[in-house]
């Protein structure tokens, strides 16, 4: 009878149970692994809840009224006898900056100075061809201390524009008027800045 075969088997069984109890053969699986894997870390961010602005409201005055009245003066050419006639303006000097003592001038100074501005703009001025009847053109004169003419502008037309663009021609035509020698107090509250009242006709 033969025994050698199961005497082996039996052997190779026995010798299996030895070596896996003395973790001879054992296999460390997670050193096996292809790829390390680290960690990743993980935050939590919690959002603050934002403020809630206001908004103000800031009221807006419906109407910007002036501190100060400010006056101009019209220079008629067409009536010698009316020199100088003031109305509301866009001057730049108030009137309490002046002593009233010092600015109250006389009319014949006003008027002796509106003359010298109107005998030479007239002196200057060609009648268009085209142009007939009564006509009247204001134009807001610009001056500096020395005479020097810095802006014009028709504030009222005449409805003819031959006659309004003649009238700018001869105050372009004059660019300075002279003779203008007056106290400083003089130019700026009469002659800074005036409106031209042009009727040749009359």
């Amino acid at each position: 009878m033969n025994y050698l075969a199961p005497f082996s088997l039996s052997c190779f069984i026995h010798l299996g149970l030895i070596l896996s109890f003395s973790n001879l053969f054992s296999i460390d699986m997670e050193s096996l692994s292809l790829y390390e894997i680290d960690p990743i870390p993980a935050y939590i961010i919690y959002e603050q809840p934002k403020k809630q602005i206001k908004n103000k409201r800031i009221s807006i005055p419906n109407e910007i009224k002036p501190n100060l009245q400010e006056k101009q003066e019209k220079i008629v050419i067409s009536e010698p006898s009316i020199a100088i006639e003031e109305i509301t303006n866009s001057s730049q000097i108030p009137e309490k900056n002046f002593n009233r003592d010092v600015v109250n001038f006389s009319q014949s100074e006003i008027s002796k100075y509106s003359s010298i501005i109107k005998r030479q703009v007239m002196s200057q001025w060609k009648k268009p061809s085209t142009v007939t009847g009564d006509l009247i053109t204001e134009i807001r004169i610009t001056l500096v201390p020395t005479g020097e003419i810095i802006n014009t502008k028709v504030i009222k037309s005449s409805g003819i524009k031959s006659f309004d663009d003649s009238t700018l021609t001869a105050i372009a035509r004059v660019g300075s008027f002279e003779e203008l020698h007056m106290p400083s107090t003089l130019f700026e509250k009469h002659f800074r800045q005036f409106i031209l009242v042009f009727n040749p006709n009359q």
